[in-house]
Order: structure tokens, then sequence, then C-alpha cells
């Protein structure tokens, strides 16, 4: 196993001290499209809750016509004409690869790619495929060889399109059993409280760093299911006054945060279903528990218990509570020193070294994979 402060494909060091929870790629366009191309595709399916949620965002995304981000089709578009002008890094460097970065995947029988239908065609493809997939609980147990029979049975490249759904989310997350690790806002017979232990290692760099300086808070933010594919990929980002806003710009520009369950709430839209089936429910709602720099150039208090940042780079997740119609609240205001303390204390008992679920992403394989494939003098160069 590779140290886990280094990129598997260029090998270069993360910025930062760390604590670093798995072998991640660095912030490279090149280096991010060959490790969700050719990571382990068992090694991301540990966690049944985990994929659960990732594969049912998915779905609920893609029948909105909000999969991002999203592979290429064949003549170097976007499958998905509406998130177009917000393309995730990794789907920007598909132009090194010749016809487009996964477009195959959407092949007719007849080989021709998808690329002339209506702009959300691949999206539909992409949602019918999901609901055929298999149960995340039977998708972690099986083997390898098991694994890509059981999902090429469901559709053709249904094991790349898994690969790529896992792997191009960077936030490591944990699954909160626990009582004492969990925050306890919100009970109900199907709450999942996820822990999010580390983003992308080059934000998360950037966020040390600001907060040794400035120090943090947290606050709650709450959106609708469909736009949570993308939020666990891209990060908060600042959308008001688009297209893409979604719920007004009261007190101007930024990434909105409340102090309430509540609040918080307001903003999710209702419940929303997913074609994929799981256990977590039929009806769902996520709300985030985010972590924020109290730099005062950054944010700003209002009225009703909100706040404003106005930089995406100063808020990271920290955790994700997903429930059910038939969760309430328990805790309706926030206590950000409790929240601090949990946080601080898991952080302080789940050491890197006891979480080999979630660092066996990658071996030195991939990273000699990648060195072969392109060069140490080609990915050197992409880092200039």
């Amino acid at each position: 196993m590779m140290p886990e402060g280094q990129c598997p494909v260029c090998l270069q060091k993360h910025d930062g001290d760390g604590p670093w929870w798995r072998c991640s790629p660095c912030g490279s366009e090149l280096c991010r499209f060959r490790f969700e191309e050719t990571c382990s595709l068992t090694g991301v399916l540990q966690d049944p809750h985990v994929v659960s949620l990732h594969l049912s965002l998915a779905s609920v995304a893609a029948e909105a016509c909000l999969l991002e981000p999203f592979p290429q089709s064949g003549d170097g578009r976007d499958g998905c004409g509406k998130l177009g002008t917000v393309r995730s890094a990794s789907a920007q460097s598909a132009t090194v690869r010749s016809g487009g970065f996964l477009g195959w995947l959407f092949e007719e029988p007849s080989g021709e790619v998808i690329t002339k239908a209506a702009p959300c065609a691949q999206c539909s493809t992409m949602s019918a495929l999901l609901a055929k997939f298999p149960a995340a609980e039977e998708l972690c147990q099986a083997k390898d060889l098991e694994l890509h029979q059981m999902l090429e049975q469901r559709g053709p490249n249904s094991s790349s399109v898994l690969r790529l759904l896992m792997a191009s989310c960077p936030l490591v997350l944990q699954s909160l059993e626990r009582p004492e690790q969990q925050l306890g806002l919100i009970t109900g017979p199907r709450v999942l409280e996820l822990a999010v232990l580390q983003a992308a290692p080059a934000q998360e760099a950037v966020f040390r760093c600001r907060r040794k300086q400035f120090g943090s808070s947290f606050g709650l933010h709450g959106s609708p299911l469909r736009n949570w594919y993308s939020i666990m990929r891209n990060g908060l980002r600042i959308l008001s006054h688009t297209e893409l806003m979604g719920s007004g710009a009261r007190f101007g520009p930024g990434v909105y945060l409340a102090d309430r369950v509540s609040t918080a709430q307001h903003y999710c839209a209702g419940f929303a279903g997913s074609r994929y089936k799981n256990k977590l429910g039929e009806a769902l709602q996520i709300l985030a528990v985010v972590e924020y720099i109290k730099d005062p150039a950054a944010h700003q208090a209002h009225s009703e218990g909100i706040t404003t940042v106005s930089d995406a780079s100063a808020v990271m997740l920290r955790y994700l509570l997903v429930y059910g119609l038939s969760s309430h609240i328990v805790v309706d205001k926030l206590d950000e020193a409790e929240v601090k303390r949990r946080w601080t204390r898991l952080l302080d008992l789940k050491a890197p070294s006891a979480l080999m679920l979630v660092r066996c992403w990658t071996t030195t394989c991939l990273a000699c994979f990648g060195s072969l494939r392109f060069g140490s003098s080609n990915i050197n160069q992409n880092h200039k």
C-alpha cells in the first residue's frame, strides 16, 4: 500500500500535513481522470450505506437532468446540457482521450454514440440503467469476477458506470452507527448519519490553513435531493443570481447556512424518491452540517439565524444527515460547540491507520499503470 499522502497516479506529495484517510488523486485534471477510470471497483464498494446513497443520488440527479459530473458524449459535448457551463475538472480533462471521456458508455448496439438526441437523453439512459442495479449489499459482498458478471447482466458497461459514479466523489464518508458519535438532531427508523472525514486533498489543505488563521464554526445546509450528487463531487458552490439558483438570495449571494434544522429543511423543497431501490426509504431528504471559516471578509451573520459565506473555498461538508418521511426533529437548534467537540473527538478516535476499508481504493499497481501509460515527464508537465 502506497503512502496516503501522495497522489496514486503521479506520486506527487499532497500539500499540507494530513491526516489523509485514503489514497486520493491530486488536483491535476489528468490524475483525476486516470483515477476515476482505473481505480479498484471492489475497493470503492465497502460500506453498503455509502454505496446505496451514491446510487440513489445519481438516479435522482439523472431524472432531473442534473447529473454533474457526467461522461462526455462522443463529439466532446457534455451529455447533460443544463450544467455544461460548470463542468468538473475531470470532465474537462476528457480532451486527452479521443472520442470523449467514456462516451462509449452510451453507444447504441450499432456502435453509434447518442449525441444528437435531446439534451437529457443520456441522463434518461443512465437513470434506466441505475434502476436495474443490484442492491448495495449484493454489490459490496461480491468478488471481482462475480461483481463484473452481476453488473454486465444489467446492461453493457455497467461496471464502468459504477466505477465512475463512486470514484468521481472525492469525499471519504464514514457511517456513524454508535450513538456517542452521532449528532442526534433527527431520529427515525431509517436515519443515516455520515461523517465526511476528508474532501479532496488540495481543498482540505487550503481549508486547514485558513482555519488556523481565522478559526471555524458550523452551520446547517439544506438543498433538494436532486442537487446532492453534484454537491458531493463539486462542493457547495455559489449559484446565487444564476439559472441554477433554487431558493432566492434574500441576503445576497453566497452559501446559505442556518442554525436550526427546521430552517435548513425549508431549503430542501420536500422529500424525493429514487428509481434505484434501496433500504434508506422511498422518499428521502438530506441536510449537511457544514464547517465554515470565520473570516470576516468571507462570512456574514443575518437575522433568523442565517449565515452567508461568500467564498466557496471557505466551506466544507462535515456531516450528512439522510432521513425519510417517518423521521422527526429531536434537537432543532444546532449546538456549534457540541458539534465541534464531537467532530474533534471523532477524528482523534478514527486514526487513519485504523481505516483500512476506506483506504483500499487504489494500490501501487495504479501508480505504476499511470507512470507507464503517460510517462513521468508527461505527468510532471501537466502540473506546470
